[in-house]
């Protein structure tokens, strides 16, 4: 493997850690989140949705993501493989990042 792919296995890897860690830990502090959520002008009128589908799409975008990379790397040979999903995780990680702390 070269060292291109072995940090971009490492970075899709982490990426994926952050999504299924951030779901798990706004569904485990839930009644924090909700508080979090209903502060928010904007989006007080849809935190009760926001607060469970939030999550949920975090954790199928972890889960999405794992099961992609897993499929690649026991399907396709390793110098075909593209690794276009982790920039776009990436790209989406950024977004939320920027988002949140133009919102604070």
């Amino acid at each position: 493997m070269k060292k291109s792919n072995a940090v971009i296995m490492i970075i899709c890897t982490l990426i994926i850690t952050l999504f299924v860690y951030t779901a798990s830990s706004k569904l485990l502090d839930y009644y924090n989140f909700h508080f979090g959520l209903t502060e928010s002008p904007f989006i007080a009128p849809f935190a009760d949705i926001l607060a469970w589908t939030i999550p949920a799409s975090e954790g199928k975008s972890g889960n999405a993501l794992a099961f992609i990379k897993a499929y690649r790397c026991l399907v396709t040979p390793a110098h075909k493989r593209p690794d276009n999903h982790c920039a776009t995780s990436a790209l989406l990680l950024s977004i939320f990042v920027l988002n949140y702390h133009i919102e604070k």
